[in-house]
C-alpha cells in the first residue's frame, strides 16, 4: 500500500502539478486529488446496476441520476417502490384468528369438511361437488 495517500510531496502521482492515473498505463491527469482518486473507479467493476435496462455505475449518484434521464426506467422503478410499500403494510396487518367458531363447514351430499375461511369452502365445493352452496342455508338430500 502505497504511504501518504494524497499529500503532493510525498505521492509519486502528484508531478508537475497535476494528478496521475498509475494504473496500468492509463496516464491521465486531472488537477485534484479526488477527481484523479474517482476516475480511479472507471477501473473497478461497477457495483451500482439498473434492473430495468441493465446499464451499470460506479458511482451511486451517477445512478441516480440515470432515473431522471430515463422514464421508462424511473416508471418501473416507483411501480415496484409502489407495490413493495403495499405489501410492507398489509404484512403489518395482524392476521384473523382461526378458531372453531370461525368454521366453514361444507354439508354438501354429507361431506363435512370445515374450512377457515368462506373463499375456501366455496372454491372445494365446486372442485370437488360442481356446485357452491352458500354458508348458512341448509342443504337437504
Amino acid at each position: 500500500m502505497r504511504q501518504n495517500k494524497g499529500d503532493p510531496n510525498k505521492d509519486s502521482r502528484f508531478r508537475d502539478g497535476r494528478w496521475y492515473c498509475d494504473y496500468g498505463g492509463c496516464g491521465k491527469s486531472y488537477l485534484g486529488f479526488k477527481e484523479m482518486l474517482r476516475h480511479g473507479l472507471n477501473h473497478t467493476k461497477p457495483e451500482y446496476k439498473c434492473k430495468y435496462c441493465w446499464r451499470e455505475w460506479h458511482r451511486n449518484d451517477v445512478y441516480l441520476q440515470h432515473f431522471e434521464r430515463k422514464p421508462d426506467c424511473k416508471r418501473a422503478r416507483e411501480k415496484e417502490d409502489e407495490g413493495l410499500r403495499k405489501a410492507a403494510k398489509t404484512a403489518k396487518q395482524p392476521h384473523r384468528p382461526v378458531d372453531s367458531r370461525s368454521r366453514y363447514v361444507c354439508g354438501l351430499n354429507g361431506c363435512m369438511r370445515d374450512y377457515a375461511t368462506r373463499g375456501n369452502l366455496g372454491k372445494h365445493q365446486i372442485q370437488t361437488h360442481g356446485k357452491y352452496l352458500k354458508p348458512g342455508f341448509s342443504h337437504a338430500r
